[in-house]
């Protein structure tokens, strides 16, 4: 009988760091390396999804995809002669400042402020497009 409830307390014990790590991706959609890559196709797009639930977007999801495979083919190194960059193709010269504004504090977590960063772009892309309530900044919209 002891031997049964140390096998359960072990279970339940290497189970809580888990659920916390799912808990942590589901609240700062968080989820870059769940295919144990740097950013796949399916990361990116997860991430786009729970970010555009929490900031919605003219046209939700089907048009925040539209914007991205228009603007880069959803390349996160996508580069514009240094211009625009990445998947949104934001301007290098604003990225910056667009980028430590829009990300959330509590998320700014690894090199959040790259322009290479997918799950920047996605964040930074869905709530400018949230708060101004439009796509005008972006060609492809």
């Amino acid at each position: 009988m002891l031997r049964y409830l140390l096998a359960i307390l072990m279970a339940l014990t290497l189970a809580t760091p888990a659920q916390a790590l799912t808990d942590r991706q589901e609240n700062q959609c968080r989820f870059q390396s769940l295919d144990h890559q740097v950013w796949s196709d399916r990361e990116e797009r997860r991430t786009a999804r729970c970010v555009v639930e929490r900031w919605s977007v003219p046209g939700g999801i089907g048009e925040f995809s539209a914007v991205a495979a228009c603007e880069s083919n959803w390349y996160r190194f996508a580069d514009n002669d240094g211009q625009y960059l990445g998947l949104f193709q934001h301007s290098a010269t604003y990225w910056p400042e667009r980028v430590t504004h829009q990300v959330p504090d509590a998320w700014k977590v690894g090199p959040w402020w790259r322009w290479t960063n997918s799950r920047s772009q996605i964040v930074t892309t869905a709530r400018m497009v949230h708060y101004s309530g439009s796509w005008s900044a972006w060609s492809c919209a």
